[in-house]
């Protein structure tokens, strides 16, 4: 209970630290926060607070974003909503450059944390991540960037097939609601609302 108790204290120092002083005193209260938050890491709203601070860019200190990253990752799996708020920040911050930079650990952090039969998860992320592909994929090239997660989606597989592979009897299988979902917002991102 005191670990939950200080995450709880320094997060509210934290807000109220913000509030008055702005983005001169970030680092200084994300340290106290990040201290509290190693001894309890399953508090979620503490997490949020400073992956929002990381996404708006008022928290930009390179130690400490790889701090919270090291001390969220083992627990990323268990809240991949709140990954993804952690993953959209790292594509916000750091320059995402064609052929270098920070999308291939975006990409590997992604592989990692969404089992592969969850596609609609996988497109949730990469969405997430979408200013790192946008500078690595531009115009028709951005499916590429999408493309495993389209064609497991149109075809209901897990590891898409060579097309060969297909059978007519694929297209009877029926569609979970979550990827008649992820597929229409994978299109609506990718080409615009029909």
């Amino acid at each position: 209970l005191s670990s939950w108790v200080d995450v709880r204290l320094a997060m509210l120092l934290f807000k109220v630290v913000y509030t008055a002083e702005g983005a001169s005193s970030v680092n200084k209260v994300a340290t106290l926060l990040l201290s509290a938050l190693s001894a309890n890491v399953h508090y979620i709203e503490a997490w949020d607070l400073l992956f929002t601070h990381i996404a708006l860019t008022t928290l930009s200190n390179d130690i400490l974003i790889a701090r919270a990253h090291s001390l969220f990752r083992p627990v990323a799996p268990t809240y991949p909503k709140t990954f993804e708020k952690l993953l959209a920040g790292l594509a916000t911050i750091y320059k995402c450059e064609p052929g270098s930079g920070p999308l291939s650990f975006l990409l590997s952090e992604i592989d990692d944390i969404s089992p592969t039969c969850d596609i609609s998860m996988r497109v949730q992320m990469k969405i997430a991540i979408s200013p790192c592909l946008r500078a690595n994929y531009s115009g028709s090239n951005a499916v590429r960037g999408f493309e495993h997660e389209l064609l497991g989606l149109a075809w209901n597989e897990c590891i898409p097939k060579a097309m060969g592979g297909r059978s007519p009897a694929n297209l009877a299988l029926g569609d979970m609601p979550m990827q008649e979902a992820a597929l229409k917002e994978l299109m609506e991102v990718l080409f615009g609302n029909a």
